[in-house]
């Protein structure tokens, strides 16, 4: 770090770069307070800042926690790990899929708010925008629908026809009803149509097959995150044996989606079903775009490097032949210039000559109960005596503010429960309780220009925040 480290009086009004060529440093962030701050900006500096983390545990605990201190007043979206290994034999679950396929849909829209992910998935090759926006729609009753021009878009978008739908990408057509189980939703779709006018939409048990809840309208995502219409097989076909010429005869991968079957592991050869990939950098504007680094460059080589020798270890396999790295992710070299095209601001790391942001934060003391002792909680009191400021206890579920509140009582403390965040800040009691997925522990700001205490922090060391 170099001499222009600068204390910040007001963590509520954190700094951003306003240009890519003078990115900052924020420091003295520590637990919860990553995600406060960050949430601040969102409600402060409106515009996109995609968080990107080193995995998909830290991605998780990130999402919820900016969720939290925002409380509604900011969109928040996560674009997820696919959660497999590099040239795995497994696919991703439906539910991540159609968590990346909303993420990447709903991103031109966001004015205001964030986007989580981690160093690895932004390097991912995917799907061209333009795949994504001609295979999904809006429909509401009242709409119409040429019945065989919406068949063969979900046949395009990757939907299966059955005779009976059960699963997430399936549909069935049976005279003037459709049957559809979209991978957004927990239990599949009726439409059903009068002559060429969508009437009813409802949900069904797959199994009975009964109606249950009426809907006026619903969001269709492709089935996958690359098209698998006999256009793409061909497509397939074509550039999996330009890809691969000297292997002997038809290998396994090959026969199966010739003949419409796409294995476990299909999405490591995504690149083949269309004529050209992107990445996530391609769906973000430098322009409208904030790039908030809990990670470093290191990361993005480590990863590669992973899937270099996992490459290595497939390099032969004549059945399921893998493509090369580069055909699949960005190499490290080419994240980090990626990352030097967009404003950004590094939470672990910096470069030296970066400007450096103090948010002039500090630990809590030790405030765990210790059951040897005469007086198990002292500390806790004597601290919340000292604070002269209102502080909020968190816990992480309905059972554990339970035990908060029974242990804290038998101090004399008596928090009042509110909502949310936002309750807390409005209302301000001296003591406050509520449930908070807060996992990164606590912390105690001081900001300088305020002789006022804000902390955060888990149930197991009962924390707050002003």
């Amino acid at each position: 770090m170099n001499d222009s480290t600068q204390p910040i009086g007001l963590l509520f009004t954190p700094p951003a770069p306003s240009r890519a060529d003078c990115p900052l440093s924020w420091r003295g962030l520590t637990g919860a307070a990553e995600a406060l701050a960050i949430a601040r900006l969102i409600q402060t500096a409106p515009r996109l800042y995609v968080v990107v983390t080193n995995d998909s545990h830290s991605a998780q605990q990130m999402e919820e926690a900016i969720a939290f201190f925002l409380g509604g007043r900011g969109q928040v979206l996560h674009f997820p790990d696919w959660e497999i290994l590099p040239y795995d034999v497994f696919s991703p679950l439906p539910e991540i899929v159609s968590q990346r396929l909303h993420a990447l849909l709903h991103l031109p829209k966001v004015e205001s708010g964030v986007l989580i992910t981690t160093a690895a998935t932004l390097m991912q090759r995917l799907a061209p925008r333009q795949y994504l926006l001609t295979h999904s729609l809006v429909l509401k009753t009242g709409d119409r629908l040429d019945l065989a021009a919406f068949r063969r878009q979900l046949e395009q978008a990757g939907y299966q026809a059955v005779p009976k739908v059960e699963q997430h990408g399936e549909f069935a057509v049976r005279g003037a009803i459709i049957d559809l189980f979209p991978q957004t939703y927990e239990a599949p779709l009726r439409i059903e149509l009068f002559d060429e006018e969508i009437e009813s939409i409802r949900t069904f048990d797959p199994q009975s097959q009964c109606s249950l809840n009426k809907i006026d309208a619903f969001e269709l995502y492709p089935a996958r995150e690359f098209p698998t219409d006999e256009a793409a097989i061909k497509r397939f076909r074509r550039a999996f044996r330009a890809a691969f010429p000297n292997l002997p005869g038809k290998p396994a991968i090959y026969q199966d989606v010739s003949h419409g079957f796409l294995p476990g592991g299909i999405e490591f050869y995504l690149p083949l079903f269309l004529e050209q990939t992107e990445v996530l950098f391609d769906y973000l504007s430098p322009a409208r775009t904030t790039l908030v680094l809990k990670t470093s460059p290191r990361q993005a080589y480590e990863f590669y490097g992973e899937v270099q020798e996992r490459y290595r270890l497939r390099t032969g396999e004549i059945d399921r032949p893998p493509l090369p790295p580069e055909a699949l992710y960005l190499s490290a070299e080419e994240w980090r210039k990626r990352v030097q095209d967009y404003p950004r601001i590094y939470l672990d790391e910096a470069e030296e000559t970066m400007q450096s942001v103090d948010f002039a934060l500090s630990p809590l003391p030790e405030l765990s109960f210790a059951p040897a002792k005469k007086q198990p909680g002292q500390a806790l009191l004597d601290f919340v005596q000292r604070a002269q400021t209102p502080i909020l206890f968190t816990a992480e579920s309905t059972g554990r503010r339970a035990v908060v509140e029974e242990t804290i009582s038998k101090l004399g403390l008596r928090p009042q429960p509110v909502t949310d965040w936002q309750d807390f800040l409005i209302r301000r009691p001296a003591l406050g309780l509520t449930i908070a997925p807060l996992e990164q522990g606590p912390v105690v700001f001081r900001p300088c220009a305020h002789p006022r205490s804000l902390i955060v922090g888990r149930e197991s060391t009962p924390a707050a925040q002003e």
